[in-house]
């Protein structure tokens, strides 16, 4: 069952850059703009510091776009199930990478491997389901 165990203040950038605003509700200065998903990163990071077991993280896709969480969350050894949008891009499961080889022609080195698959929108590769009601 789903537990909430944690709230932290989310304080939007453009609120964070406006000190009128800020004075005039009482935000103090220390509390300064800061990414929704490190906010709830830094949470999990310390609850499971402190000792609490998790079965599975679950966010939203507003959380699920971001790739460095979810990495973060796998590399923290925990599972994690997220929303995605229908037009972000995935992969399939035994898709792998590799380094291309340099150019022959010379310049930069590439920075980036090439995946093994091409990438296709989420919404291509997820099954409408009677059973989900917002299913494309």
């Amino acid at each position: 069952m789903p537990v909430p165990v944690s709230l932290r203040l989310y304080l939007p950038e453009v609120w964070a850059a406006n000190d009128k605003r800020r004075k005039k509700v009482g935000v103090p200065e220390h509390v300064v703009f800061r990414e929704k998903w490190r906010i709830a990163l830094d949470e999990v990071k310390r609850l499971k510091d402190a000792g609490v077991r998790f079965g599975t993280v679950l966010a939203d896709a507003g959380y699920g776009v971001c790739g460095e969480l979810r990495n973060e969350l796998s590399s923290l050894g925990l599972s994690w199930a997220v929303g995605v949008l229908p037009n972000q891009r995935v992969y399939p499961t035994d898709v792998t990478t590799r380094m291309p080889a340099p150019s022959l022609r010379g310049g930069n080195p590439r920075k980036h491997p090439v995946p093994s698959h091409v990438d296709q929108k989420a919404a291509d590769v997820i099954e409408p389901s009677e059973k989900h009601p917002f299913a494309a």
